[in-house]
Parts: structure tokens; sequence; C-alpha cells
């Protein structure tokens, strides 16, 4: 079903709002989606540095690495069921602002352990972002025009992926 076929037709000022709201919506998530996976791949610059002060040997923070990106895929299998209660908008923000205080944490850390903890929840709250993120996408847009959507919010992440590097 056409998501603007929800509107009669004589209700044209309803549903100029709609797609004006929903352009919105999907520019406001490709500029929010990027910073949610910049923290993943920041750690990769911080591994020389990290090793070079706590000691570490290559193993450690690989093993780092290897948590977070387990803690996600596990979050996402969890959190992707999540967005109907809350809301998906509450999830989003409730994901970016932990993420920020993880990566925070992890900037005070003083030997593995307190890498590894931080890290690991960071994965975890990071998950939290990307299912509702594209519920309230495909809830806005029809099946003609969702591949359009995704791949604009995966070209931003990947903009500013290039841009980091």
């Amino acid at each position: 079903m056409d998501a603007t076929s929800q509107f009669p037709p004589d209700s044209a000022p309803e549903c100029h709002r709609f797609r004006r709201a929903r352009m919105v919506t999907l520019l406001t998530a490709m500029g929010f989606h990027p910073f949610y996976c910049t923290g993943r791949p920041a750690f990769g610059f911080a591994i020389p540095g990290m090793m070079q002060e706590f000691g570490l040997t290559k193993l450690q923070p690989g093993w780092c690495g290897a948590l977070v990106l387990w803690s996600y895929a596990v979050g996402q299998a969890i959190n992707g069921q999540l967005p109907d209660r809350p809301g998906g908008r509450s999830m989003m923000t409730a994901g970016g602002i932990l993420s920020v205080i993880f990566n925070w944490i992890v900037s005070l850390s003083t030997g593995l352990a307190s890498i590894a903890a931080p890290w690991a929840a960071n994965g975890l709250a990071q998950s939290i972002g990307r299912p509702p993120g594209n519920r309230i996408l495909s809830n806005g847009w029809d099946r003609r025009h969702r591949g359009v959507v995704a791949i604009s919010c995966t070209l931003a992440a990947g903009l500013m992926a290039a841009v980091k590097h």
C-alpha cells in the first residue's frame, strides 16, 4: 500500500505535510546515522596509542574490537522488536546518548578491563538505533522508494567513514 494513499484525494494539504515530514525524517536519519557508525571504526585509530600506554599486546585490543561487534550483533537481535514499545525516536535518541557516554568512559580508561566493558556496552548502545531508524523510515515510504531511502542512509554513513579516513 502506498504511504500517501492514507489520505483522501481532496486532502492535498495533509498529503503535502506528510511528504514534507517524511523528507525531514529521512534527512534527519541521514544526519544522525553516521554518528552511530563512527564510534566502532574509530577504535582502530586508538589501538596503537592504547597498546603503548597500557602495555597491551595486539591481541588484547583485538578482543575489545570483537566484543563491540559481537555485542552490536546481539543487540541487533534483541532490539529488533523493541521500537514497537517505547517508540523509534526515543530509542534512537537513547542509543545515541548512551553511545556518547560509553565512548567517553572508554576515553577515561586505565587498562584493558576499563576499555573492554564500556566498549562492549557501547556496541549494545549503538545497536539500539538501527532497528527503530529502519522502522521509522520503512513506515513512511512505499515499497518502490524504500531501497532509495535505505541507500541514502547507507551513503550518509559511508561518506562519514570516507571523511574520517
